[in-house]
């Protein structure tokens, strides 16, 4: 090897300058009258004056041996403020091992360290790690490694510290990849027993879409049960409170750390929320379970609407019903009466036949809400079936409102049928057309309470115009509950008379209503903005209230994958959504946690994204603690969602479990190995390292063409030129 080098530090403009100085006076000397010494001293000047703009240095090289490189990653995620022993942390024993082991890796290596949780970060040395405490974030090891990727640039191998409790992420393989280096895996803690089964997790969505299919997707680890054969079942409680299996799924595990997954498809039959519970079954027993939760919710209300005679009460809940997209109608208006003499047939009287066979029996359980206004069974000549039919579809969980009129007053209204028995309200006798008041019972009612406080809501049922029609009932059957009255005008000392009422009819619900005429609010409270969507308020409520989907929160509090939790702090996840049930942009949570004691502390949720809300719990006290959410989307109420569990800060002291599978996985990927800490010897582990290789390092740089003596030396050659010419009398 040679022991120096030359450099030329000018750089291309250096090389620019000395060409055009030596160009300058190549083009001087052809012109010059000197000869002789003048024109070689001056030359001479010029040439150092070019050499100075090069700037020439003389590196003088040594011989030397390159360490190979280490990145050693320690994860300081919340997990790693568990146990290894008590009572240090798996942080602390991680750095009481690198301190124990620093100067062997030292002499075999130059090490770079980083430090690993939600994101990564590279430590200034030793010392810095010595200072390293636990984060409060999860372990995410895609995002972290990917921040330190550059840094990490030229290792020869990556030594990674962790428990192995990380969060799945598909994209970390190829972060692995695009590094390049293969990955020692280290454990602290304690392993788990060689014999277990886990669930890990179970992927399924925010919300299920009455009578579609969902898919649930759990994800098992299986450690030491190589060759085994487990069966995986999923049950749905019904709503007698007895567990059905719904689907199963059998496994035979590969190896002695497995990660199995299953998809199950299962159907939506009802609205609300649905229990479900997994068990991973070895041997007959159950070796692990879980139970989890889903609400069921409607794609879109299917509504029949079928009424007896045209009016503005039909025109203007029927142009209501239509607005909303969320909202399938169907509906069928009677323009003649069928008593009414004609000369020609019915079938030259109609476009299509009355399909009432196809509404009241083949399609009906099709639908979730029929409304049936001003509908006489007998008047139209119908068999009294389909009101049993009617009934039927109510027991089963549809819901029904039926709205008065003349045709329903009738004798042969609704008297004698299935319909009177299911009406939450007794019918009157020799009912006539009035006018009357509307008086609300209270504002605490859903279908009461529109607004936004008792006192907005009280206000806009006192600005309701009056009504006309016909308040047909009598008086409130038992069970039922009462929405509004009407008293009469003309009479106003006279007892007030049902006028919108509901009751629940087996699993469904029956709202009536005594009076075709509600259209009027619509018109009667156009002038005033602040209730002049009073009408459509009442009917979106109504329907929302019927189907069942006001029962439905829409906020959602979620726990961590292993629950009750054993570490702190427990972080939570809070979840908010529209009424569309997609993440809500806009919305106000409020969380109150309640201590053991009784007393109740307020939380402030961290805003993560739309609708999503992160919560950390810290010094919690033994006992059963739980955690009430609500929150207000575009100022009306979203729902409420609560947790409870009892925290043994025992189990905080108790050996922390190590993901084995996990670190194995990371492991062989990149061609690395797997060691608990406990096991791991520094010098064998020193060994898989690639021998130094030789280099030429740069012990000396001389620039001689640099600083005062070369100016001057090229100040005496121009001094001893001008000294020539003037002794040889040249001008």
């Amino acid at each position: 090897m040679t022991p120096w080098r030359i450099a030329w530090e000018g750089g291309p403009g250096g090389l620019v300058a000395a060409a055009a100085l030596l160009a300058g006076f190549w083009w001087h000397a052809r012109r010059t009258p000197l000869s002789g010494p003048a024109l070689a001293l001056r030359g001479l000047a010029v040439l150092l004056l070019a050499a100075a703009l090069l700037r020439p240095s003389v590196l003088v090289m040594k011989s030397a041996w390159e360490k190979p490189e280490i990145a050693v990653l320690i994860d300081r995620s919340r997990s790693m403020g568990g146990v290894a022993g008590v009572p240090s942390s798996d942080l602390a024993a991680v750095s009481r091992w690198l301190i124990a082991h620093h100067q062997k890796m030292e002499e075999a290596a130059r090490l770079r360290f980083f430090a690993l949780a939600g994101s990564g970060r590279r430590l200034g040395g030793l010392d810095a790690v010595k200072e390293l405490r636990a984060s409060d974030e999860d372990f995410r090891p895609a995002e972290a490694l990917s921040e330190i990727a550059d840094d990490m640039k030229g290792a020869s191998r990556a030594w990674l510290f962790s428990d192995g409790n990380a969060e799945n992420s598909t994209g970390l393989m190829p972060v692995l990849r695009s590094l390049g280096v293969p990955i020692d895996a280290f454990a602290p803690g304690v392993a788990a027993s060689r014999e277990e089964v886990r669930i890990t997790d179970i992927r399924l969505p925010d919300f299920a879409f009455l009578h579609h299919v969902f898919d649930v997707r759990p994800e098992i680890e299986a450690r030491g049960l190589k060759g085994s054969r487990l069966r995986l079942r999923l049950s749905r409680r019904t709503p007698e409170g007895r567990w059905r299996s719904e689907a199963e799924s059998f496994f035979e595990v590969p190896s002695e750390d497995a990660v199995l997954s299953a998809t199950f498809t299962l159907h939506a039959p009802l609205l609300g929320r649905s229990l479900y519970r997994l068990e991973v079954i070895r041997g007959g027993i159950a070796a692990a379970a879980r139970r989890f939760g889903i609400d069921v919710v409607r794609h879109k209300y299917r509504i029949m609407y079928l009424c007896g005679r045209p009016g503005y009460g039909y025109s203007f809940l029927r142009r209501f019903l239509n607005a909303d997209p969320n909202r399938e109608l169907v509906s069928f208006v009677i323009l003649r009466n069928p008593r009414n003499p004609v000369l020609v047939p019915d079938r030259d009287l109609s476009l299509i036949p009355f399909p009432a066979q196809d509404i009241f029996v083949r399609d009906l359980p099709q639908f979730d809400l029929f409304i049936l206004e001003n509908f006489s069974l007998a008047r139209f000549r119908l068999p009294a079936a389909y009101a049993e039919s009617l009934r039927s579809f109510v027991a089963g969980g549809g819901a029904l409102t039926v709205i008065g009129g003349e045709n329903a007053a009738a004798p042969d209204g609704w008297r004698g049928t299935a319909i009177e028995e299911l009406l939450p309200v007794s019918i009157a006798e020799g009912a006539a057309a009035e006018t009357f008041k509307v008086l609300p019972n209270g504002v605490r009612h859903p279908l009461a309470a529109l607004y936004d406080g008792d006192e907005l809501s009280r206000e806009a049922w006192s600005r309701l115009p009056d009504l006309v029609g016909t308040p047909l009932f009598a008086s409130l059957k038992p069970g039922a509950q009462l929405i509004a009255s009407a008293r009469s005008v003309s009479s106003p000392g006279a007892e007030a008379r049902p006028l919108i009422a509901i009751r629940d009819y087996g699993r469904g619900r029956v709202m009536a209503v005594a009076t075709d005429s509600l259209w009027r609010w619509k018109l009667g409270l156009a002038r005033d903005r602040r209730f002049s969507d009073f009408y459509d308020r009442f009917w979106n409520r109504a329907v929302e209230y019927l189907t069942g989907s006001l029962a439905v929160s829409r906020v959602r509090l979620e726990t961590p994958g292993d629950f009750p939790p054993r570490f702190e702090p427990v972080r939570l996840t809070l979840r908010v959504f529209d009424s569309a049930f997609a993440p809500a942009a806009s919305s106000e949570p409020r969380v109150l946690w309640r201590l053991p004691g009784g007393s109740a502390r307020e939380l402030f949720p961290r805003e993560e994204g739309p609708g999503v809300f992160s919560i950390d719990l810290t010094g919690i006290p033994e006992g059963v603690n739980s955690v009430e959410a609500t929150a207000l989307v575009d100022g009306r109420p979203a729902g409420s969602d609560r947790i409870e569990w009892r925290w043994e800060p025992g189990l905080a002291r108790a050996e922390s479990a190590v993901n084995e599978a996990w670190l194995r996985e990371i492991a062989s990927q990149t061609g690395g190995r797997y060691k608990p800490l406990a096991l791991a010897d520094a010098s064998e582990l020193l060994k898989a390292l690639p021998p130094p290789v030789p280099s030429a390092r740069i012990s000396k740089t001389l620039r001689p063409a640099s600083g005062p003596p070369w100016l001057v030396l090229t100040g005496i050659l121009l001094a001893a030129e001008w000294y020539w010419r003037r002794r040889k009398g040249q001008a």
